[in-house]
């Protein structure tokens, strides 16, 4: 690891490291900076409704030439509830709102699982790999889809804005790094079974079949993994990762390898070196205990139970 991928060594030089990097961070994505809200022009396309909670379809603009669709769940009753922001990877429909991951057996079935919790979940749709913007990247308009997609649910007045927290799968994951690093409002956040390294995307992981948007190339000049993570610090974290799923989970089984589509699993002591450094700079934040890796016993999926838990801890639930 050379000096210039490390984080820095002492809290006064990671400060400004880490307020320097976010605007670094909105740059590569978004052509060189967040760009300005414009009147998301909100549409309610319909509603369904399920025991626990209203599923409500909506469309809106995110910005001037750009407009698309997300899912929000309002549970039943509801006074001040805490708000999900949930982000789907290439598991689900894309360039959709997927209303199947708010049933159970789908591969996000995390959104119908905090909404049956008492959550406002909001399910922007993500993966339209057909990129708007000229200087932009598919990561950044998907991003800003997806904060702007979150103005919508915390002006609900079912939604307490002072607990905000993001789940994300596999590419969803990457969006919740973005949106941990980017966005003031969102306090918590797990990422779904995508922490890794460049290294392992280089050297095992074949490029197609995968599908990895073009994160490597976008960033890859501008950051190492760990360093993309500790733009969340302090903020509580949990990075998920599932023994069955050989393509990201360090030491998994090698039985569960597709030889099409990885060459190896990823080695332990990989891992756990770059993890490291991330909760070093959890450390330099002065909150070593917000950020955990958890390994579950399931394929590329979300353990709904650990992450509730979770987050639960830091929404502060009644």
């Amino acid at each position: 690891m050379s000096t210039a991928q490390t984080i820095p060594v002492s809290r006064d030089a990671f400060v400004p490291w880490q307020q320097q990097s976010r605007l670094r961070l909105a740059a590569a994505l978004m052509n060189g900076r967040l760009p300005e809200r414009v009147p998301p022009a909100v549409e309610t396309l319909g509603e369904e409704v399920y025991p626990p909670f209203t599923l409500r379809r909506i469309r809106y603009r995110s910005q001037p030439d750009r407009t698309t669709t997300a899912l929000v769940s309002l549970p039943k009753n509801a006074r001040s509830a805490p708000v999900l922001l949930a982000i789907h990877g290439h598991e689900a429909t894309w360039g959709e709102a997927d209303a199947g991951a708010f049933r159970a057996g789908h591969n996000d079935d995390f959104c119908a699982y905090f909404a049956e919790h008492g959550w406002i979940v909001i399910q922007p749709a993500t993966m339209n790999h057909t990129l708007q913007h000229a200087g932009w990247t598919l990561q950044g308009e998907w991003t800003w889809d997806v904060l702007v997609a979150l103005d919508y649910a915390l002006a609900l007045p079912e939604a307490d804005p002072n607990r905000v927290a993001v789940c994300g799968l596999s590419t969803g994951g990457h969006l919740a790094m973005n949106v941990l690093a980017l966005d003031s409002r969102v306090k918590a956040g797990v990422v779904g079974c995508v922490l890794s390294t460049w290294h392992h995307y280089e050297t095992r992981m074949i490029i197609p079949p995968h599908c990895d948007c073009g994160i490597r190339a976008q960033l890859q000049p501008h950051f190492e993994q760990h360093q993309w993570a500790a733009l969340a610090a302090p903020k509580p974290v949990q990075y998920q990762h599932g023994r069955q799923d050989a393509c990201f989970c360090p030491a998994a089984d090698p039985k569960f390898l597709l030889p099409d589509w990885n060459r190896a699993v990823m080695p332990q002591a990989e891992y756990d070196a770059m993890f490291a450094e991330v909760q070093r700079a959890y450390q330099l934040a002065r909150a070593p205990d917000h950020v955990e890796t958890s390994i579950h016993n399931g394929p590329h999926k979300v353990d709904n139970a650990l992450a509730l838990t979770f987050l639960n801890k830091y929404a502060k639930l009644p």
